[in-house]
């Protein structure tokens, strides 16, 4: 019984379902021979749950079996019977003739329990047919042979019968004497009864005595093999818990160097791109510097030129008024000069001028100038003149609408229009 009691614990462990249900199997049979019906009937349950979860076969079909007997040693036959009758279903689609025998056999002793000894006897007469049959099917058939009044062919059946001595054959004997009106023989057979199964009571009793002991030494030995166990464990356990504070220790120690010198190298190549990119930043600066100087410095050749080729006061105001007019209006509308700004300006600061017209085509050509001029650095009188409007008012509402709609996108990237207009 431990050991099937052992083996159920460590199948469960596993969650292996069909050796769990093994070991129910082997604990429901030893009940069954201890004549203990409720256990049996409890262990059957769980094997037959476990087997038939499990899904193998034939030991789901076997399973029911054990379940439909261990119904019928509880007491429960029509429960029994039941179960018999799917079994046989069972066996003949799975064409299981020894599980059939064992469905049919069962199902005619519940019949001969329950006084059916029309089916019984028909039951017994497939079972003996089946080539399975035994001397204990004999004498079943025998006793339902007597049951319905065939005494003659009762006493036939047992005279056919070997030698062997057993309570069931000697009642059947006793039956017959009863019937025959010989109470005394009957007597002494029902005597021999009881006599032999007190010896069978008996040696069970002392069977399921000496399992206990057996069972109870058992478990003293396998208790004092567990604390030695437990206690070699326990020396193991720390020795390797030593053995893991330690390498804890050395790791977290090579972790906090490898982390200082990651910390060091992100250090110094967070510097070396922070150089990089003022250098970069320093560059565009000079070369935006180098557009603005030469634009300025186009304007200033312009004047110089009017002052070198005009002496005359009067003429040189006028070619400088006219002069002045003709740069405005090219500042005021789309012309090559305009063009020729927002070439070098895209070229000197990574396309702003190209990228701000995707960003925002659905702004009007003064606000694209607006810009350009705002990134070319000119202040606000300068590009009121060039806007063609007349108050500088005009340029910072139309410059703050502008920087509305960039923030509104609310977008990082963006941000550079914002800083570039500053």
């Amino acid at each position: 019984m431990i050991y099937f009691k052992k083996a159920q614990e460590v199948a469960s462990e596993c969650d292996s379902l069909f050796w769990e249900g093994m070991a129910c199997r082997g604990i429901s049979d030893i009940f069954h021979e201890t004549f203990d019906s409720a256990d049996e009937l409890n262990y059957a349950k769980m094997e037959y749950n476990l087997i038939n979860k499990s899904g193998r076969e034939p030991y789901a079909r076997y399973a029911m079996f054990d379940l439909a007997r261990a119904y019928a040693s509880d007491g429960q036959d029509s429960m029994a019977n039941i179960i018999c009758g799917k079994l046989k279903e069972k066996a003949r689609e799975m064409q299981d003739s020894y599980l059939n025998y064992l469905a049919d056999q069962l199902q005619s002793v519940c019949y001969f329990r329950e006084s059916k000894y029309d089916k019984a006897l028909k039951g017994f007469e497939t079972v003996l047919g089946s080539g399975y049959g035994d001397e204990i099917d004999s004498l079943y058939y025998g006793s339902t042979l007597l049951a319905e009044g065939r005494i003659r062919e009762a006493e036939e059946l047992l005279g056919r019968l070997e030698s062997s001595d057993s309570p069931m054959k000697r009642k059947l004997k006793a039956d017959l004497f009863k019937e025959r009106g010989n109470y005394e023989e009957a007597l002494v057979e029902w005597e021999t009864i009881h006599s032999m199964e007190n010896e069978i009571l008996r040696a069970s009793m002392n069977e399921a005595l000496a399992t206990a002991m057996n069972e109870s030494y058992e478990i003293q030995n396998r208790e004092k093999r567990l604390k030695i166990k437990n206690l070699r464990l326990l020396t193991w356990l720390s020795g390797l818990i030593l053995i893991l504070v330690i390498l804890l220790f050395t790791v977290i120690i090579i972790e906090i160097r490898r982390k200082h010198r990651r910390d060091i190298d992100r250090r110094v190549a967070a510097a070396q791109e922070l150089e990089d990119i003022i250098a970069k930043k320093d560059s565009k600066t000079v070369a935006l510097r180098k557009l603005l100087f030469s634009s300025r410095n186009n304007i200033i050749e312009e004047i110089s030129q009017i002052f070198i080729t005009n002496k005359d006061t009067k003429a040189f105001r006028r070619r400088i008024a006219d002069s002045m007019t003709a740069m405005i209006e090219q500042f005021s509308s789309r012309s090559e000069r305009i063009r020729v700004l927002e070439s070098d300006l895209d070229e000197s600061m990574d396309n702003i001028i190209s990228d701000f017209k995707k960003d925002f085509p659905g702004l009007k050509e003064v606000d694209y100038r607006l810009f350009l001029f705002s990134v070319m650095g000119w202040s606000a009188p300068t590009i009121a003149l060039f806007l063609k409007e007349d108050k500088v008012e005009a340029v910072y509402n139309r410059k703050r609408r502008i920087k509305d709609k960039i923030r509104c996108k609310g977008e990082d990237r963006f941000e550079r229009y914002i800083e570039a207009m500053r």
